[in-house]
C-alpha cells in the first residue's frame, strides 16, 4: 500500500509547491511495496518505507534454502540496500521500522 501526501494546503497549483518534492509513503515490505518503490523513485520525490521488517524475502526462493538448495541470504535482501538504490533516483528515500 502507498499513498501520496500533499503538502501545499490546496490543490492549485503554485509555484513554491511546484519545488517541494512529492512526498510518498510506503507501508509494508513485500512485493507491491518493491514494485511501488521502484516505480515511484524519480526526481522530485521523496519516497519512505514503514516497514516492521528490515528485509525484502524473495518467497519463491524460501523452500530451496530449507533444503539447502541455496542459502539463505540469497533467498533475503537488505531493504535498507534497496532503499539506497532509490535513493539515487528520487529526491530522498528513507526506511522507518
Amino acid at each position: 500500500y502507498f499513498h501520496s501526501i500533499s503538502t501545499s494546503g490546496s490543490d492549485a497549483s503554485s509555484s513554491e509547491s511546484s519545488t517541494e518534492p512529492e512526498q510518498i509513503v510506503i507501508l509494508g515490505s513485500g512485493w507491491a511495496a518493491l514494485s511501488a518503490l521502484r516505480k515511484c523513485a524519480s526526481a522530485n520525490k521523496s519516497v519512505v518505507i514503514v516497514s516492521p521488517r528490515p528485509h525484502f524475502l524473495y518467497t519463491p526462493l524460501l523452500a530451496s534454502s530449507s533444503v539447502g538448495t541455496i542459502t539463505l541470504r540469497s533467498a533475503c535482501e537488505p531493504l535498507r540496500a534497496l532503499v539506497e538504490i532509490a535513493a539515487q533516483k528520487a529526491t530522498s528515500a528513507t526506511f522507518v521500522r
